[in-house]
């Protein structure tokens, strides 16, 4: 998986030919999450999904200041 940015120590992963919904592999030490963006009623929203770990709320915003909805 190709690192595409670091930012505030995260490290961000996109696969080139991955999965539906579109989303973002973060990883910081042994701790990973995927971002996903998902069409909720019309509307984008962020969603976490845990894969190892587990992010601070304070972490997750910085997360989420580098991936905002587009």
């Amino acid at each position: 998986m190709p690192l595409f940015y670091t930012y505030k120590g995260f490290k961000f992963y996109i696969h080139s030919n991955d999965h539906n919904p579109p989303h973002v592999h973060v990883n910081k030490a042994e701790h990973e999450i995927r971002v996903k963006y998902n069409d909720l009623y019309g509307a984008i929203i962020i969603e976490f999904e845990k894969i190892r770990g587990k992010f601070s709320p304070a972490e997750k915003s910085d997360i989420e200041d580098f991936v905002p909805a587009p």
